[in-house]
Formats: structure tokens, C-alpha cells, sequence
């Protein structure tokens, strides 16, 4: 597994599994496969190409929808980003972040019927609701002097805080993001005056009343060194798995320290890593990877109605890979997209994608049926070898430009771990990036993105003209079938960066634009507000999926993104804050 050897015992879960009371193991093999996540069907899934001969989609449709529902923008004079979006009863949820200039602004969105709101620090991590009508029901900013932000959000329909109600309708909502070390024991820290900073970011995790957005508890986690948490999911059993990474500097010390299962030293320069609560604790956490940097960026949850799984996808540098928990594995290129499996707590199937370029997994969902999809992008020089081989079914001889949106299905197989069954790519001459996915019940899939300029007119994007410097995108495919493609945005700078399907088939997404987006293209008529602000926007599919749209329902995939140096990819100068790793 990877972990320093006599650090940790075995962790019991407890009554909190099913009633069962089981110790942690390793990997299973026939009996977990048959009987878990994925589905059993050995047919591969393969997903046809955008630019098939009936591929016919346009500017603006994505199956027979396409159509912008409704969008809204939030923030200040600064910049306003908003990460990850689900659905809530009554309406839905957005997190993110806003800079220092944003607050203060009384024609900013960060104000009160008492007047302007100031801010905490450098950046703020943002959570707000939203009702059915688009209007803001609750804001609220959280952190300290520093940097803090949200990353991703789910919802919990068992109280995370021990010996507390969730509320009257039984749920709460958790983010988790981080915090720099100068954040705590100021603003919002300051109601944790024992609570201190471990190193130069803590990850945290924070659990919020739904009804107000108050803050009903906190969490910091790392060591000594830099630790993030990416994203977030929720099992059936309430369980809440936070993915991301830790700095080498924090192994041996603040949270790794625990004596059931602490690590003493890292595996290299980051580790990815993951970590369950149960009840308002820590239950255990699990570091992954080698001697080159490992993230963890986005996380799913799956359960078969006997076990619990976590998938988490990400990356890992060429260098970890033949030593540590990839010592049976080569790698393709200078970085792996990679999927992880955690069955109660520990690795049962690891699976690096990718080429002779960069390659890396940041969203992951998964259906009904137990496949698991995972997006990101592949570098120009991973097609033609590795998984885009041409021995595979999906193979690909060429990308279409630097860097490809892609999209890759996992099932699991009845002797042991798990396989590739399908994949395919998505773009232009440029750069085409997702960032998160979302997954119907029957399998349906929307990715969200964004495309440069010079990807459109070219590839996928042959018959379409771009918006601006960068346009935020989805792509639907529907069993393995392209269903098709729209884009959005203004002049400027457009991403979507988290998504959530409905019932009905309509889609919310979450993301940003820039200040030049604004009052052209589909921001025509809409004044922006700062730098960037943080967008929402429905658009309908066309496609259908099962359920009522009672705004009781909520999508059952949790879905994760980062956007982590993805303006210099563009090419584009753009500076603001964005601490990754």
C-alpha cells in the first residue's frame, strides 16, 4: 500500500458500516468484483468520435437541447470563482472563492440590507445558495487573514458533527478546500481559538446549515508541509471521503501523526491522499503514490449495498511510477492520468491512462450500474501509443491540439481490479481541457470544460465559431454515443468548472468569466461586476434521464474540479490567485 511500515494498526469501523463490525483489509478479488460497483458486463463501452459522419451539432446544441435556460453572475470588483455546483432541495449550491477587492463594495453581491460585507482576508472561501428562482437565499464567506477557498461541495443526509441533528430536513453541506496557516485563529477560525495551522496550507473541511449557511463545524488537516483537499463525495452510509494532496514536509507530523494509521515519511514530493469522517472524526486517511508528485483531484462514492467504494482520479509524475504503490506499473509519459479504488479504506485496483505527453484525470462520476467515468485532457504527444495505442478499440493515431478534453470509462473485472473500456477525445487545434463531470442514474454523461480560441474551426469544433479568448464548454455522450457539443461564453475568458445533471435532463454548471465576456456574445445585455466573477448556468441536454424534477431531487454523483494552471495552458495573461500544487 505504500505506507510506512508499523506506523498504523487496523482501523474498525464500527457499527457505522452496515452494522457490521469489520476489520480494514486489502484488496478482494472474484466475490468483491462480482458483486460490486462496476457493472458485470464484459461489453466495452466505446465512445464514438465527435467527428463521426452523424455527428450534425452546432453552435449552441448538445442533443436536441442546447438551449441556455437561465445564467447568473456573482461577486465584486475582484475575483469571484465558483468551483462546484449541486442541487439542494429548494435550489442549489455553489462554492468557490472572492478576493479581498470584491468585498467591501457595496454594488457588489457581497452586501446586506446593513450594508457592505467585509471580507477576512486575501481570499475568501465562498458557499451560497441559491433558490429555485435564481436568487440568492444565503451567502457566506469563511476564513481568515489568508488564503482560504473551496474547492468542492456535497451534501450530507446524516449529521457530520457527533451528537447533532443535521437540521429539520436532515442534511447538511460539507466543502472542503484549505486554509493558509496564517487563516487560524482569525475571522471565521477564530471560533476554534484551539484550533492552529499545521504548515504553509492546511486541507479543511466545513460543514454548513443548510437552512442559513451557518457555520455549524470545522476541520483542518496536514502537517508541516503544503495540504489541500480537492473534492469531496458522500457514500449511502453518510461516510465523507476528502481527496487531494499532502506535501512531503507534513508526513510525521500534525494529522499524520495518528497512531492507528499516521505515516511517518511521504512517498515523494506530494502525495495524493484521502481521508473518511464519520460522525465528526477523522476516521482514518491513506496516502498514494512515489517518489514523484501524486494529487488526488476529484472523488466519487459507490455502494453495492454491501460494500462502500471511493474512486478517486488524478495524476501521477513518471517518477513514481515501478516503486511504491506503482512498483508493478510503468508509466506512459512525463504525467498519468490515474483512478484509484478504496474498498473500505484500502486499494483494491489502481490504473495509470495516458501517453508519451501529460495526461491527467480532474473529474470523476459514476453510474447507476457502478461504471466510472473520469475527464481531463491528454498533451498532443500521448496520442498514437500508451492507452491511445492503436491496439486499443479506441485508439487514436493524432490529437487534435495541444492538449485534448478527454474521457475515459472504468469497469471492473471478475478476477481482480479493474480495466479500461472505453475512451475517446474531444477538441481543436488548441487547447481543450474538462474539468468536472456529471453522470445521470441510466449513464448519461455531460463534461464540462473549456476551449481556447484557436480550437474552434477546427476538429470537433469545425462548424463552429468560438466566443472570445476561451469558451466554457460541455460535451454529452449518451452509452458511449456523442450526443454533442456547445460553448458559451463572451470575448473574454469563459470556464465551466463543475457540474450537476437533473431529473429532467437539464444541467447546472459552475464556473467563471472574465470582465471583457461581459455585455457580448451570451453575456450580451449582462453587466459584469469585477475581474472575474462566478457564473451558474441551466442548459437542457435533450437527453433523458429518470426521476421527477420536484426540487427535492438531487443528482447522486459528486463531482470534483480544480482549475490548476490551466490559464498558462491557454495562453493567456491572466493573474490571480490560484495555490495548487
Amino acid at each position: 500500500m505504500g505506507h510506512a511500515e508499523g506506523v498504523r494498526s487496523r482501523f474498525r469501523w464500527g457499527a457505522r458500516m452496515k452494522g457490521r463490525t469489520t476489520s480494514m483489509r486489502g484488496p478482494k478479488v472474484l466475490s468483491v468484483m462480482i458483486a460490486m460497483m462496476f457493472a458485470a458486463s464484459a461489453v466495452a463501452v466505446v465512445f464514438t468520435a465527435a467527428n463521426a459522419d452523424d455527428k450534425a451539432f452546432t453552435d449552441g446544441t448538445l442533443g436536441e437541447g442546447g438551449d441556455v435556460l437561465n445564467k447568473l453572475n456573482f461577486g465584486g470588483a475582484g475575483v469571484d470563482i465558483f468551483r462546484d455546483v449541486i442541487k439542494v432541495p429548494g435550489g442549489f449550491v455553489a462554492v468557490g472563492c472572492s478576493d479581498t477587492s470584491s468585498f467591501g463594495d457595496p454594488d457588489s453581491d457581497w452586501v446586506t440590507p446593513n450594508g457592505a460585507i467585509t471580507g477576512h482576508g486575501q481570499t475568501d472561501a465562498i458557499i451560497v445558495k441559491f433558490t429555485e428562482n435564481w436568487t440568492v437565499e444565503w451567502k457566506t464567506h469563511f476564513g481568515g487573514v489568508g488564503y482560504d477557498e473551496f474547492n468542492s461541495v456535497t451534501m450530507v443526509t446524516t449529521s457530520p458533527v457527533a451528537g447533532t441533528n443535521a437540521n429539520a430536513d436532515g442534511y447538511m453541506l460539507v466543502a472542503v478546500g484549505y486554509s493558509d496557516t496564517s487563516s487560524f485563529g482569525t475571522g471565521s477560525w477564530s471560533q476554534y481559538p484551539d484550533m492552529e495551522g499545521y504548515g504553509g496550507t492546511d486541507a479543511i473541511i466545513v460543514a454548513f446549515n443548510e437552512k442559513n449557511g451557518s457555520v455549524e463545524a470545522a476541520w483542518n488537516f496536514g502537517g508541516a508541509g503544503n495540504d489541500e483537499f480537492y473534492g469531496v463525495a458522500v457514500s449511502k452510509e453518510g461516510n465523507v471521503c476528502a481527496v487531494g494532496y499532502s506535501g512531503s514536509a507534513s508526513f510525521g507530523t500534525g494529522s499524520w501523526l495518528n497512531e492507528d494509521w499516521g505515516v511517518a515519511a511521504g512517498h515523494g514530493g506530494t502525495d495524493a491522499i484521502m481521508a473518511v469522517y464519520t460522525d465528526g472524526a477523522l476516521a482514518y486517511a491513506r496516502n498514494f503514490g512515489r517518489t514523484g508528485g501524486d494529487a488526488f483531484f476529484g472523488v466519487a462514492a459507490f455502494d453495492d449495498g454491501t460494500d462502500e467504494f471511493f474512486f478517486a482520479v488524478g495524476y501521477s509524475e513518471s517518477n513514481s511510477f515501478g516503486t511504491g504503490d506503482w512498483k508493478t506499473t510503468t508509466g506512459y509519459g512525463g504525467k498519468d492520468a490515474i483512478i484509484v479504488g478504496y474498498l473500505d479504506g484500502e486499494v483494491y485496483a489502481a490504473l495509470n491512462f495516458g501517453g508519451s505527453g501529460d495526461d491527467e484525470f480532474r473529474g470523476v462520476g459514476v453510474g447507476e450500474s457502478g461504471d466510472v467515468f473520469a475527464v481531463g485532457w491528454s498533451g498532443q504527444g500521448s496520442f498514437g501509443n500508451g492507452s491511445w495505442g492503436p491496439d486499443k478499440e479506441w485508439g487514436v493515431t493524432a490529437g487534435h491540439g495541444n492538449n485534448d478534453a478527454i474521457i475515459a470509462a472504468f469497469r471492473g473485472k471478475v478476477d481482480g481490479g479493474a480495466e479500461v473500456i472505453g475512451a475517446a477525445h474531444f477538441g481543436g487545434a488548441g487547447n481543450d481541457l474538462f474539468f468536472g463531470v456529471t453522470v445521470s442514474p441510466e449513464g448519461s454523461i455531460v463534461a464540462v470544460g473549456c476551449s481556447g480560441a484557436d480550437s474552434f474551426a477546427s476538429g470537433d469544433w469545425d462548424d463552429v465559431a468560438g466566443n472570445g479568448d476561451a469558451d466554457a464548454i460541455a460535451v454529452g455522450y449518451s452509452e458511449g454515443e456523442f450526443v454533442g457539443a456547445m460553448n458559451f461564453g463572451g470575448s473574454g475568458i469563459d470556464y465551466f468548472l463543475g457540474a450537476a445533471i437533473l431529473p429532467n435532463g437539464n444541467v447546472l454548471v459552475a464556473g467563471y468569466s472574465g470582465s471583457s465576456s461581459f455585455g457580448n456574445g451570451d453575456w450580451a445585455g449582462v453587466e459584469g461586476k469585477g475581474g472575474l466573477d462566478a457564473i451558474v448556468v441551466m442548459f437542457d441536454t435533450g437527453m433523458q434521464t429518470s426521476g421527477s424534477t420536484a426540487g427535492n431531487d438531487f443528482p447522486v454523483v459528486y463531482v470534483a474540479i480544480a482549475a490548476v494552471g490551466v490559464i498558462a495552458l491557454l495562453g493567456i495573461a491572466y493573474v490571480f490567485v490560484l495555490k495548487k500544487p
